[in-house]
């Protein structure tokens, strides 16, 4: 058992303290298919003090491993329509290490229709929780419509103390 705390304890050293040329090459894809939890989990701090569970990210050659946080970040219940289903307004917020700065990818999941939509948005982390907006556009060819979706986020931190984080809110609600 003191062996696996230990190998626990340099595995999240490793996790938290990759060099940023590594995090900044990285593509990150909010496909939940690339993330693989730790059987069993192992924790981790990330930058700033976020606890966190260590996934494998399986969509990169080789994988890496990841400290995943997901209290700090949100997204509000509800978003916000555009013209002809084309496009929607979502927003939330985020909490990373002041002076950091992030990209932030967000998907919208319809099911039942299809409808896929994708938006990126630049966040100056403060240290405290930061509000964010997103216009979404869709990139499958169904429109999005009034009714419940579901969003997920991923913010990757390339300046600063390197970072990847991932979220989703199971329903949100599409006015």
């Amino acid at each position: 058992m003191k062996a696996l705390a230990a190998v626990a304890v340099i595995f999240t050293t490793l996790v938290v303290h990759v060099p940023s040329g590594i995090a900044a090459n990285i593509k990150f894809s909010t496909n939940t298919a690339c993330w693989r939890s730790k059987s069993p989990t192992i924790p981790c701090t990330a930058p700033g003090g976020a606890k966190g569970i260590v996934y494998d990210y399986v969509c990169a050659s080789p994988p890496i491993a990841v400290c995943k946080t997901e209290a700090d970040s949100d997204f509000n219940p509800t978003a916000f329509l555009g013209p002809h289903g084309r496009h929607v307004q979502i927003g939330g917020h985020v909490i990373c290490a002041e002076g950091a700065l992030g990209d932030l990818n967000v998907t919208i999941t319809q099911h039942g229709t299809g409808a896929v939509a994708e938006g990126t948005t630049k966040i100056a982390c403060t240290g405290e929780e930061s509000d964010w907006q997103v216009q979404a556009a869709t990139v499958s060819s169904t429109d999005l419509v009034a009714g419940p979706a579901t969003a997920c986020g991923l913010l990757v931190i390339s300046h600063g103390a390197p970072d990847a984080r991932q979220w989703c809110r199971e329903v949100i609600e599409i006015e």
